[in-house]
């Protein structure tokens, strides 16, 4: 896997970008729930964010998925979202 700083995720975060979708979970501390970069949800402060590489991370680290975004299917989706999503760009 590419190394990444923290600084690419946020970015990720961000803009919800679907490249990192199943690459990077977004947890939040305040909510102890983990999401998907796509996560339609409101987007937490940065200071209650913390991101894993993995679901098990954080599902080990006492994260519950997210209802909206549902992290624990996202490698199933991941090559179709990034193809319907570069479709679009283009």
């Amino acid at each position: 896997m590419e190394k990444y700083t923290t600084e690419v995720f946020r970015q990720a975060r961000i803009s919800r970008d679907p490249r990192f979708d199943g690459k990077v979970f977004i947890a939040v501390k305040t909510t102890k729930i983990f999401c998907r970069t796509i996560c339609p949800a409101k987007l937490p402060l940065e200071k209650n964010v913390t991101y894993y590489l993995s679901k098990e991370e954080a599902l080990s680290a006492g994260y519950r998925p997210c209802f909206r975004c549902k992290p624990e299917f996202s490698p199933i989706l991941t090559s179709f979202l990034v193809t319907l999503y570069l479709r679009n760009k283009l």
